[in-house]
């Protein structure tokens, strides 16, 4: 994944992907958010949010952006991971600042309250504890751990995202 850099006027550096900046250029040809900012770094790794977003009525909300994922190095827009936890064992994503996760897709985005996400999350994980280690083959909607990491993980369908999400919002050639 590569990285674009920018400098905001205090001089602080911003990082963020082509896929953050897309969303970032759908999103203002919207017409109802007048000025979007990159995180910085450290609000990207602590935080868990990539943009910030202005409204014209002054309010503000936060969005983390995940690109489409892949299986055994393959695209694949039909699924999708939640992170509990991080790779170092802290809160993941799912419970970080974020207002909302847009989750990229080949045709759209898929925008989900991260409260609705978190609570879809604990739903599903209700009575499974278990933690799998194995890597191939892994079902979905069963808490992960990637071997060397601290991570926890979930694999969910595309579409159960789709259900809950708040907008679903087509790409157009930018």
């Amino acid at each position: 994944m590569s990285f674009i850099i920018e400098h905001d006027i205090d001089g602080n550096q911003r990082f963020f992907t082509k896929q953050e900046d897309d969303l970032k250029q759908l999103l203002l040809n919207s017409k109802r958010i007048y000025k979007i900012d990159h995180s910085t770094l450290d609000e990207d790794r602590y935080g868990h949010w990539d943009l910030i977003c202005y409204n014209k009525n002054g309010t503000s909300i936060k969005i983390d952006v995940k690109s489409i994922k892949s299986e055994n190095f393959i695209k694949d827009d039909s699924i999708n991971w939640l992170e509990e936890k991080n790779i170092s064992g802290h809160a993941g994503w799912l419970y970080g600042d974020a207002d909302y996760i847009a989750f990229e897709t080949t045709k759209t985005w898929i925008i989900v309250k991260r409260k609705t996400l978190s609570d879809f999350y604990d739903r599903v994980l209700q009575f499974r504890t278990k933690i799998f280690r194995n890597s191939y083959n892994l079902p979905f909607y069963v808490r992960y751990q990637r071997i060397g990491n601290l991570d926890i993980i979930m694999k969910v369908k595309t579409n159960d995202l789709e259900e809950i999400s708040s907008k679903i919002l087509n790409k157009k050639i930018l």
